[in-house]
């Protein structure tokens, strides 16, 4: 038997938890060819189907085929044949979801056939089943004219390199060099020493790759690491001097995984190192998270300190619209100094930020919380440029945590031997717990609870408590 669609409209569309099923209600195996008209196509299994499978030929218009469940029953056979007249009449058409499978016993065929060439082609993403992907089409080649998620695609890759964040070329001309993944394919060129710009072309990549960028040999470093590239060129992969940029063409966000690719271990040009799924910074380079775009490391940072004293040493940078996202009981240790701009997110899970500069550091978090904060570094200075709030508990290990601002601390311990110097706000702890420690601690504003529940603060250590202002002790603790 034979279904044939020659003009008008052909709607098979189901849901995602009831898709429409065609398939053979007897024996035996129909052929269902499509010429002409629209065709809309979501949600649907196709069963039962010949040799030729779903078959495209002539020029319809193809809406959709989105979501589609195909089954190879034949030997040999092809679950879609798409004629290049078809690919011409609907260019660069983007198919989501489609699963390609084949039923027991059948071990050669096809998921689709091209029938002539053309240059243009047609796109499956999310792809799944057991003959998906690239090394099971029939078309010109990799990419072809079907082209997957793991299909080879050559993209121009271009940006400016910066003496600092993105205001001034870099000034000389450096060697910029790209790793595709674990080193799979390299692109280098040069940077033009008066507008820092560079271009590399036909970088080839498949799947979701990572692209690691990094001036190589200078003694100038900068490096820039993204994930996910579209199959259309990349113009703004910049480079800022001692930064590490971590960033993401699509959805998903950049990992300390997708960075394990390639790192310092791999070439000494590199300012990070990550191994056993965690994250270290070199001590001269600030990470900078991309404006508008999210780092979830999946991992423990560590932005080391002790840098030679430019304040982007150990500094973290989450930019306007970007997102840093700790996950679990992730522990991150910051050597400099910690900026969210207005528009930032900070997800901080139940992780702990550990500050560790040996010298004068600021932090400002505009509305973002932490979860447990510690401060642990000898003569670490840090101020608070905004309030800031801590949802679990304080420890000032060594060094020095001063503000003039509003802060509160909700889990109820606020200890160690380091010193605590609040000039001005107000300074709140709830919940109950221990409070002091060795040093004197001094206050503009000091509040006991937030007057519901039944909470104990209990004073700990040697250290005095000072209070310039007004001292409150909420009901109920």
């Amino acid at each position: 038997s034979a279904v044939t669609v020659d003009g008008g409209t052909l709607e098979m569309v189901g849901t995602s938890t009831a898709p429409t099923t065609l398939q053979n209600q007897g024996s035996g195996n129909y052929s269902f060819n499509i010429s002409s008209g629209t065709t809309t196509l979501k949600y649907f299994k196709i069963r039962n189907i010949n040799s030729s499978g779903l078959n495209f030929s002539g020029t319809p218009h193809v809406i959709d085929l989105d979501y589609g469940d195909f089954l190879l029953e034949v030997n040999g056979g092809t679950m879609i044949t798409i004629a290049s007249t078809t690919i011409n009449q609907n260019p660069t058409e983007k198919n989501i979801g489609c699963g390609f499978s084949t039923s027991t016993g059948v071990n050669s065929g096809y998921n689709v056939t091209v029938n002539g060439t053309t240059t243009n082609y047609w796109r499956f993403t999310e792809h799944y089943g057991n003959f998906d992907g690239e090394s099971h089409d029939s078309d010109s080649g990799d990419p072809g004219e079907i082209q997957w998620d793991d299909s080879l695609h050559f993209i121009d890759v271009s940006g400016t390199v910066f003496s600092d964040e993105g205001n001034t070329p870099i000034g000389t001309e450096e060697i910029v060099h790209l790793v595709v993944n674990n080193g799979i394919r390299h692109s280098t060129t040069t940077c033009s020493s008066s507008t820092g710009a560079y271009t590399l072309s036909d970088v080839g990549f498949s799947g979701d790759a990572v692209f690691t960028v990094y001036l190589d040999g200078s003694s100038k470093k900068a490096v820039t690491v993204t994930r996910s590239p579209k199959e259309e060129n990349l113009t703004d992969l910049d480079l800022y001097q001692n930064r590490v940029i971590v960033r993401h063409e699509q959805t998903q966000p950049l990992t300390i995984s997708n960075m394990a690719n390639y790192d310092s271990d791999n070439d000494s040009d590199i300012l990070y190192t990550a191994n056993g799924g965690n994250l270290t910074v070199n001590k001269e380079a600030e990470l900078y998270i991309w404006p508008g775009k999210e780092f979830k490391p999946g991992g423990n940072v560590t932005l080391e300190s002790g840098g030679s004293g430019d304040w982007w040493d150990g500094t973290i940078k989450i930019n306007s619209s970007s997102t840093f996202t700790a996950q679990g009981t992730e522990h991150h240790y910051i050597g400099g100094n910690w900026f969210a701009s207005s528009t930032a997110i900070f997800n901080p899970a139940n992780s702990t930020i550990e500050f560790t500069a040996t010298s004068s550091k600021k932090i400002r978090v505009s509305g973002n919380s932490f979860y447990n904060l510690t401060f642990n570094g000898n003569n670490g200075i840090w101020t608070f440029e905004d309030s800031a709030t801590c949802t679990n508990n304080l420890t000032i290990t060594q060094g020095t945590a001063s503000s003039t601002h509003n802060f509160s601390v909700l889990g109820g311990n606020v200890t160690g031997n380091g010193n605590l110097n609040w000039s001005g706000g107000n300074f709140l702890v709830d919940g109950t717990g221990n409070f002091g420690g060795a040093n004197s601690w001094t206050f503009y504003n000091l509040t006991f609870g937030d007057g519901s529940g039944t909470e104990t603060t209990s004073k700990t250590g040697n250290g005095n408590i000072e209070v310039k202002n007004v001292l409150t002790i909420a009901s109920n603790q």
